[in-house]
């Protein structure tokens, strides 16, 4: 079997016949949603493919926190998470879930939306360049 994410368009059928027959190979893994999404990674219906790039987010995060005068201490408490999960965050070594997103967005005062888009233009500038 090929590496996880390099499926051919045979094997992911299979899987589909699997899961509407109840039969569960095992073949990648065992968790059925997780097959189902190797199976479809890259497939989307318009729209652009852009992979997650947790170091952009960090960067942003970390931008707009100095560009507020605040320190990481400062910000984590606003935002309820501790501050070595912040800076986690904003080294790029961890991806925050949607609720830490919120949460350290309304501690910027900005809405999560913004925070995204400015992570968005980040990864196309440096795309560009």
């Amino acid at each position: 079997m090929k590496a996880s994410g390099t499926r051919k368009k045979s094997d992911c059928n299979r899987l589909r016949q699997d899961k509407t027959q109840g039969n569960s190979r095992g073949n990648a893994t065992s968790n059925p949603r997780k097959k189902n999404m190797d199976c479809y990674r890259g497939k989307r219906k318009g729209g652009i493919k852009m992979p997650y790039n947790s170091k952009a987010l960090g960067l942003i995060i970390g931008t707009e926190r100095v560009r507020r005068g605040m320190t990481q201490e400062q910000l984590s408490g606003l935002a309820g998470i501790s501050r070595s999960h912040l800076a986690a965050l904003e080294s790029g070594q961890k991806s925050p879930n949607v609720d830490t997103l919120w949460r350290i967005a309304e501690a910027l005062s900005m809405k999560p939306s913004r925070l995204i888009a400015m992570m968005e233009k980040n990864m196309e500038r440096d795309e560009n360049t």
